[in-house]
């Protein structure tokens, strides 16, 4: 099974737990869609990652959650107005969608309802 988790932010400090709980789910594709994605310690790459173009440009690779904290902030707050990532995210996963996507949270669920009705995908 194929399963896309989807944060608003990949990965804090603060929820280091996923990064112990998503190994240890056995007979799952991992992939991970985020519009903001931070390369510390919890970055696995053996997962398969959608990150969002705009951050490439804006921040390629930070570190911690705290490098670039305005354009963290601008970048994931505008998703809620304006939802670049799940548009853009929809149009990857077009061809080969994942069998489940699983939000993490309830907040972040809301931004990929369109996206997992159009894709006909449960949420």
């Amino acid at each position: 099974m194929r399963v896309l988790h989807l944060f608003d932010v990949y990965l804090p400090s603060t929820l280091s737990w996923v990064a112990r709980l998503l190994p240890a789910l056995g007979g799952v594709e991992v992939s991970i869609g985020a519009p903001w994605m931070v390369h510390n310690r919890f970055f696995n790459p053996a997962y398969r990652h959608y990150p969002f173009p705009l951050q490439r440009w804006l921040a390629p690779a930070p570190r911690t959650e705290f490098d670039f904290p305005l354009r963290q902030k601008l970048l994931t707050g505008m998703q809620r107005r304006l939802p670049l990532y799940p548009m853009w995210l929809e149009r990857q996963l077009q061809r080969d969608p994942p069998d489940l996507l699983h939000a993490h949270f309830g907040t972040t669920a809301c931004l990929y309802m369109d996206t997992a009705r159009r894709l006909n995908r449960p949420l």
